[in-house]
């Protein structure tokens, strides 16, 4: 089913998502989650101003789909698990913007955004998944924001938590 609506997406929209098949673990739906704001992406000396928090929010609405509640904070792995802790989240979602390209019609690019996500246990602080994920548009008329591709990503990784 998931390889049906990859393949659903790049046929209308040419955008092309690698990694972010979650290993197979089982998350409990109804918890409290946590979710880090990530330093906003760049490439080269261009800042995307927003990206990071954008990122985080858009964590936080699929998350709210199989959470009770879903906290953005900032800091160290060690600070955000006092947070989460302090609010009584079950997860901590972290995540890490690598790389975050926009292009114009004029480059010969495609947009593309990679991030590092890593999942902890608060109550163990445990790191129950590490994961690498890469979406790249296809095509060069078809411009698409990274934020679009993103959105994606994003969710495909989150549902594969929640299959049953």
């Amino acid at each position: 089913m998931r390889q049906l609506i990859a393949l659903l997406w790049f046929v209308w929209t040419g955008c092309m998502v690698f990694g972010g098949d979650p290993e197979p673990i089982t998350l409990e739906r109804g918890q409290v989650w946590c979710v880090a704001q990530p330093d906003d992406g760049k490439l080269f000396w261009i800042t995307y101003n927003m990206s990071g928090l954008g990122t985080a929010e858009e964590i936080r609405k699929v998350l709210l789909t199989y959470s009770s509640d879903v906290v953005i904070d900032r800091g160290s792995v060690e600070t955000l698990l006092k947070t989460a802790k302090s609010v009584n989240a079950r997860y901590l979602l972290i995540p890490d913007i690598n790389y975050w390209e926009r292009i114009s019609i004029w480059s010969f690019r495609s947009s593309s955004v990679s991030l590092n996500v890593t999942i902890y246990d608060v109550q163990t602080g445990n790191i129950l998944i590490s994961e690498k994920m890469v979406s790249r548009q296809k095509g060069r008329f078809n411009i698409s924001h990274p934020q679009d591709l993103l959105q994606v990503m994003i969710k495909n990784f989150i549902d594969g938590f929640y299959w049953n």
